[in-house]
């Protein structure tokens, strides 16, 4: 029995008699391992409050729960079985910044079979992303998700509790047919293979579904019309008087003959009459049946779910917001249309705007350099030549680790290859540390070349701007003068945007669809939002993507494939001449 007080809380203060609902009457049923059991109730308030109150999730403060439960023979509290059980409700609201595997990590981290290691946590979760058809979208932001997929993942996050009983409250609310069954199939195999028990809320479910049930119990006014097995539910109706017409679901002709109908008042008396009748008859015969249904000797009872601590509900936070949501904070990764833009705009902010902190440093040294390095030439203590080659040497660890430090957690928190062998990471950090490399010489040469440092400020932000306009970028190549084009040849951010661009969508793995060498991507773009045309065969189709392979990218910005290290070296080259030049001019002067 569930009651609710629906008390006002003036009646409260003021002593006067409470106005109570009684939600569940004199409801009975027993289910068994291996077996699916669905509520259907002719208000959806019905079958959740039964689920509330097996899960302790009920309303403790307006409502009132009395109940007998038993399991494997033992009679437990409602507290104690919601420790032993996993519960889904209709709720889904997750985070959205997580990806679909860090959803099930997270969970993982927080809540888990206590017989259970973190390893074997993690083989489960590869399981369930694999069996749910969850596996196409392990990396894919939670925002991104279908419906379907959501519900999917919402179903496998309680699945890691891997208990033997399972709650699900209205699971395939929203979905499709060919979802909808695709879930009670599998909610069917995995109660029979592992013995396990499920008992969910469904609205009026087509034919195909509802012969796939073991046990049903139906609820009409709070009452039980029918508690049993499914194959017995017609041959039930059938000995009453109320047969199922022919060609009819059942489950809809039966949940709309216990529906109370308000649509007149001679209509409701009708209905509510039939749902007591009904209700009285399977009263009567479910007292002969009570006895052969008790509970039979106790059992081992099922080991409770295990749940983090404090200290680890600490630790899961943090690293749901520095690991698990702040990559995706930073860059989408999908696979619709635009997501190609936010990867490229990434990638040009990395290489133009990003790394101008990095360079000023660099300048501020130089010039505290540039003090004393032209004075100890002038007294010949060393050479020119001696002091480029120490300074490249010496150098190099302090420039590779602060490349490194900008270019390794740049590539993690965007996720760039996300799907690509590990062993491309290479590349990527010889492209960012060659940029890097050239760009601190090319702000060395700005330092000896102007004498104060405001007009090597002004110099370097001239020269900048320049390539980062001629780039192709910012501005099309197209739509960019003849007689300026010239300028995108020298344009280091344009060599090292193309460079990354072309292994940032760089095929990677070989499918029978997309062979490595053709230059197609992987997962093709998708364009759900392209317009919708018709074809002169009357067909309607939607439009193509307007990146539909690496190529298409490259051929956007008028991309070629040139070496680009040889670029560098020769800005390199470039950097020392025109230090030497400017030692020697310096030393002249004052001689």
């Amino acid at each position: 029995m569930y009651e609710v007080d629906k008390s006002s809380i003036w009646r409260r203060i003021c002593g006067f008699s409470r106005q109570k609902l009684r939600v569940l009457e004199d409801v009975s049923f027993d289910v068994r391992g291996g077996e699916l059991m669905a509520i259907m109730a002719s208000s959806a308030n019905e079958g959740t409050s039964l689920l509330d109150v097996l899960g302790a999730r009920h309303d403790h403060r307006n409502g009132t729960a009395r109940a007998e439960i038993y399991l494997n023979g033992v009679l437990i509290s409602a507290k104690h079985l919601s420790n032993m059980i996993a519960y889904v409700t209709n709720n889904m609201h997750l985070c959205s910044t997580m990806s679909t595997r860090q959803a099930l990590l997270f969970a993982g981290l927080l809540i888990g079979p206590a017989s259970r290691s973190s390893t074997d946590v993690k083989r489960l979760t590869r399981t369930l992303l694999e069996e749910l058809n969850l596996g196409q979208v392990r990396h894919t932001k939670l925002s991104e998700l279908t419906y379907s997929e959501r519900r999917r993942l919402h179903v496998a996050m309680h699945l890691l509790l891997d208990t033997e009983l399972l709650l699900i409250d209205q699971p395939l609310l929203g979905l499709d047919i060919f979802d909808s069954f695709f879930m009670i199939e599998y909610l069917r195999q995995w109660a029979m293979i592992g013995g396990r028990i499920v008992i969910m809320t469904l609205s009026p479910p087509t034919y195909e579904v509802f012969t796939m049930l073991h046990r049903v119990l139906l609820i009409s006014a709070g009452r039980p019309l029918f508690v049993g097995l499914r194959k017995d539910f017609l041959r039930y109706f059938n000995s009453i008087g109320y047969p199922c017409p022919s060609f009819k679901n059942p489950s809809d002709y039966y949940l709309d003959l216990i529906t109370l109908d308000d649509l007149s008042q001679e209509a409701l008396l009708e209905s509510r009459q039939r749902i007591e009748t009904i209700a009285d008859i399977h009263s009567r015969r479910s007292m002969s049946e009570i006895f052969s249904s008790m509970p039979g000797p106790p059992a081992v009872l099922p080991a409770p779910f295990r749940r983090a601590n404090f200290a680890m509900q600490f630790l899961a936070l943090w690293i749901r917001a520095l690991i698990f949501s702040f990559p995706y904070n930073v860059i989408r990764t999908g696979r619709e249309q635009e997501f190609v833009w936010d990867r490229i705009g990434f990638i040009n902010a990395m290489i133009s705007i990003g790394i101008i902190p990095i360079l000023m440093i660099e300048l501020i040294g130089a010039y505290r350099e540039k003090l004393y390095i032209i004075s100890e030439v002038d007294q010949r203590f060393y050479s020119l030549p001696a002091y480029l080659l120490a300074k490249l040497l010496y150098s190099a660890p302090q420039t590779i680790l602060i490349g490194l430090a900008y270019a390794l957690p740049a590539c993690s928190m965007a996720g760039l290859q996300l799907h690509s062998n590990p062993n491309s990471l290479p590349l990527y950090l010889l492209l960012m540390l060659s940029y890097f490399i050239a760009l601190r010489s090319f702000i060395v040469a700005i330092a000896w070349i102007c004498n104060r440092r405001s007009n090597a400020l002004l110099l370097f932000a001239f020269l900048f701007t320049i390539f980062l306009l001629s780039s192709g970028i910012n501005i099309q190549y197209r739509d960019i003068s003849i007689t300026h084009r010239w300028l995108r040849q020298i344009s280091p951010v344009r060599w090292l945007h193309e460079a990354i661009v072309a292994w940032e969508f760089e095929p990677n793995t070989i499918t029978d669809n997309n062979p490595v060498g053709t230059g197609s991507i992987i997962s093709p773009f998708l364009c759900s939002r392209n317009p919708v045309i018709q074809q002169p065969n009357a067909i309607l189709v939607r439009a193509d993507c307007g990146f539909q392979t690496r190529s298409n990218i490259l051929k956007w910005f008028e991309y070629q494939v040139i070496i680009i290290l040889f670029i560098y070296f020769f800005i390199i080259m470039m950097m020392i001449i025109i230090i030497r030049g400017k030692c020697f001019s310096i030393k002249k002067s004052t001689t």
